[in-house]
């Protein structure tokens, strides 16, 4: 590529040499190759305009995106607080209603109940007596309802000291005991060999057991298997406990409501919907953490990570 004086626009020459009978020719062709870099600049500049277009898509997508991030967690935010909020008005709401039944019910209740043991004293057999004792369960059953209203709406004061975990578990054991007989229903227990004594109100310890453990049951079909096992972990100083069944399980729309109060899935009449609730908050009042995983016809497993005693770790 040579200038040939066309201004100071480059251009192409070729030459090509001929043979013809008068002699050897060189044939020679210039053309200019502004047109050629006219189309490599705006080539370029296409390329230039296309990555510039890409990247400011990339970066309004990557704002976008940040912002409804930003937006979601905001809206979560205040999901849980409004979540809170009807907890917290559903706890008054059960703490003056429980207390106005406790004092309306209850002195009635206890009347009842003492009167009808006193009558079953003088008559032990016959359809009477089958009648009295009807009585008697289902007051007690409404006495329950309330003692656990009672508890749930008044947040106990936790005294933590060393528990070991093994009697509270056979405790528990024996309170339902009845219960798994009547269901022909087996208890699996299997602890961790030198687990470490848990930071616990024993009493309050054997309410979640218990109330876990009644669940399980609840759900399960007659002639099941319940099995609860418990595992430490030395790295977060806690032991965790696992109640596990193979019954009806939870549909899952109801797994976000599962830990509130008065929800259940039993039939009505059995159950107050309380002891996921009551349980939850006692775990959480020791420093404890639960959770629930469920699948519709297969089974739950609820998971206790409960603290261990300090001494046990100094």
């Amino acid at each position: 590529m040579k200038p040939l004086g066309l201004g100071r626009a480059p251009a192409l020459l070729i030459a090509e040499h001929l043979a013809r009978p008068t002699g050897l020719w060189i044939v020679s062709w210039a053309a200019s190759s502004e047109a050629l870099l006219a189309r490599e600049r705006s080539l370029l500049l296409r390329i230039v305009i296309t990555a510039l277009a890409a990247a400011f898509a990339v970066a309004g997508v990557g704002v976008v995106t940040l912002r409804q991030q930003r937006d979601a967690m905001a809206l979560e935010g205040q999901l849980r607080y409004a979540e809170a909020l009807v907890r917290a008005e559903k706890l008054v709401t059960v703490g003056v209603l429980s207390a106005g039944i406790a004092h309306e019910i209850g002195s009635p209740l206890a009347v009842i109940r003492g009167r009808a043991e006193q009558v079953l004293r003088h008559m032990e057999w016959g359809p009477r007596a089958e009648d009295l004792r009807v009585i008697i369960k289902h007051t007690d059953s409404i006495t329950r309802t309330i003692r656990e209203l009672l508890d749930f709406s008044r947040r106990a004061p936790v005294t933590q000291r060393a528990v070991a975990l093994g009697p509270v578990v056979e405790r528990a054991r024996g309170l339902l005991q009845w219960k798994l007989d009547a269901r022909d229903t087996s208890l699996e227990i299997n602890l961790e060999n030198d687990l470490p004594r848990l930071a616990a109100d024993a009493e309050q310890l054997e309410q979640v057991l218990v109330n876990l453990l009644l669940n399980a049951c609840d759900a399960s079909e007659p002639a099941g298997v319940i099995r609860l096992y418990a595992t430490s972990d030395v790295a977060t100083k806690r032991v965790t406990i696992r109640v596990e069944d193979v019954g009806c399980g939870i549909a899952t729309e109801h797994m976000n409501a599962v830990f509130d109060p008065f929800f259940t899935t039993k039939k009505r009449g059995e159950g107050t919907g309380l002891g996921l609730s009551s349980a939850a908050s006692v775990v959480r009042n020791h420093g404890g953490e639960i959770d629930l995983v469920s699948t519709h016809g297969k089974g739950t497993t609820v998971s206790v990570r409960w603290p261990a005693h300090e001494e046990e770790h100094a």
